[in-house]
């Protein structure tokens, strides 16, 4: 898998400038929730309060194992929904692995933080 440091580092930059609409303890706003949309995702549920405000609509591209079914014991009250969560969608966005992922979607991560770890994997992919 191959990092996409363009993401990595669209994303780190969006976030600096909109610093106001990012939040690393919600999917939703956290770094995988501004990389999913930045990729062109789309929310499954338009509601940021709903219980299911974290995952997307699938893409061709989304892994099998990644498409969950969400059904009323999820919070869903309509027809069982597919959809991929954005931690999912982001760690293959961004061509991350699980270690990778887990530090950089950690909600205990600051700014200054994520600068360091978008560095680290920029090094590390050999950008």
């Amino acid at each position: 898998m191959t990092i996409n440091t363009t993401l990595l580092l669209g994303t780190l930059q969006h976030i600096d400038i909109h610093r106001d609409d990012w939040t690393q303890g919600c999917w939703r706003t956290c770094f995988a929730g501004h990389a999913v949309i930045l990729a062109g995702g789309k929310w499954a549920v338009d509601d940021p309060d709903h219980p299911l405000h974290y995952v997307l609509v699938p893409e061709d591209d989304d892994l099998a194992k990644d498409v969950g079914t969400y059904t009323a014991a999820d919070g869903w009250d309509g027809e069982p929904l597919q959809a991929v969560t954005a931690q999912a969608r982001a760690k293959r966005v961004l061509g991350l692995d699980d270690d990778q992922a887990f530090r950089l979607f950690d909600s205990r991560n600051d700014l200054p933080r994520l600068y360091t770890i978008v560095s680290q994997l920029c090094e590390e992919a050999g950008a």
